[in-house]
């Protein structure tokens, strides 16, 4: 992927400063061990300083664009509220966003598709994609009040969403997803998968679903909810609830009076509040 210029408006420079908090530009994420040693999650690439969200500022009122990546596609939006819907339909990758007026560009093997409210486009899925090898969907949306619904893609999609200012909702789908949060209470599925999903300064919701999945916090009262699997689950500076579901969950308190609740079978750190149920 080439080298790209870091992105210029202020909100995009303060979410770049919260994705770096998670590792430095070049490190590598679901193919290493998390910063915490607990297993791996998020999807299998290395993450340069583009697919952590530095780009080129690309002013898109009320625009959108679809480009191709060296893994897959990146959707990015302006200011608007963005209502992107990304399905598998008849083999081609669709994305559907009905808070969008217009595109301002489509990338090779994309073509438009006439629909009656907002943009919708569908791109060509290369063949060799495999839930070893998943394809890389990476969504920039910017300022609004964002959602995404990628619930129904299979393992062999893998999204990254960086969200920005406004109070953002996503979707992810069975592969192995990651979400990095700013401001706003966010709502984060990560859906099946071993998915890596970051909070920002709101008080956000994030379930984990099935897999074994790393959720951390950071400002703000967050909620965690496990879900499936053997989680990581991490407090941050809020007054934080933490349940691990099912499973063999390691649930970190760090500032704030925190609040968990366990099954017994999960390892706890530093919990002020504990629940047994």
């Amino acid at each position: 992927m080439p080298r790209l210029r870091p992105a210029r408006s202020t909100a995009a420079l303060a979410a770049l400063a919260v994705a770096g908090a998670v590792l430095a530009p070049g490190a590598a994420v679901g193919g290493d061990t998390p910063p915490n040693g607990a297993g791996t999650a998020g999807p299998p690439y290395e993450y340069d300083t583009a697919l952590m969200g530095q780009y080129a500022f690309i002013p898109l009122p009320d625009q959108a664009m679809v480009t191709r990546s060296d893994r897959g596609y990146v959707f990015r939006a302006g200011q608007q509220d963005s209502r992107l819907v990304v399905t598998l339909e008849g083999g081609r990758l669709r994305f559907a966003d009905s808070g969008t007026e217009r595109f301002k560009r489509l990338g090779r093997g994309c073509r438009e598709e006439a629909v009656e409210v907002g943009v919708a486009a569908t791109c060509r899925v290369p063949s060799w994609v495999t839930t070893d090898q998943p394809l890389l969907l990476e969504v920039w949306p910017r300022l609004g009040d964002d959602h995404l619904d990628a619930s129904t893609l299979p393992a062999t999609f893998a999204m990254t969403m960086l969200g920005d200012a406004g109070h953002d909702v996503a979707m992810f789908g069975a592969g192995p997803d990651f979400f990095n949060g700013f401001t706003g209470n966010d709502q984060v599925w990560g859906g099946d998968g071993n998915d890596w999903i970051r909070t920002g300064d709101g008080a956000d919701e994030v379930w984990g679903g099935g897999g074994d999945d790393q959720m951390v916090g950071t400002d703000g009262k967050d909620r965690f909810y496990g879900e499936d699997g053997d989680d990581l689950l991490g407090g941050g500076a809020g007054d934080d609830g933490l349940d691990g579901g099912p499973g063999s969950d390691l649930l970190r308190c760090e500032g704030g009076r925190d609040t968990v609740r366990t099954d017994g079978a999960d390892r706890l750190r530093n919990c002020e509040t504990v629940d047994r149920g």
